[in-house]
């Protein structure tokens, strides 16, 4: 927000003070819409399993994984792809959240 001194001059102290009033109230405004859209960005996560099955993972906006599962009845053989599969995963659900990302911009 760009303040215009040269709008306030000439202006008699009351109607400037009621002008500055103004201005605080659209900061304030603008501040909560901040506010809600940033905590509205927050709560967005993404859930995503592989194709198999194997592999359920969430991530949050900073593209972590906050949550994971994995299938408990694997047989022995399927252990030794997991950690293929949950990269794979990881990278789809981050794909897919920096798309959520972008469809909840503001335009």
């Amino acid at each position: 927000m760009n303040f215009d001194f040269d709008a306030l001059r000439g202006m008699n102290p009351e109607d400037m003070l009621r002008r500055l009033e103004s201005m605080k109230e659209q900061a304030e405004q603008q501040l909560a819409a901040f506010e809600a859209m940033k905590e509205q960005i927050a709560a967005i996560t993404v859930t995503r399993s592989d194709p198999d099955g194997l592999v359920t993972l969430t991530v949050g906006t900073d593209g972590y994984i906050t949550d994971l599962a994995i299938d408990s009845s694997l047989p022995g053989q399927q252990y030794r792809r997991l950690g293929s599969v949950i990269i794979a995963t990881l990278e789809e659900a981050r794909v897919e959240l920096q798309q959520k990302l972008i469809e909840s911009a503001p335009r």
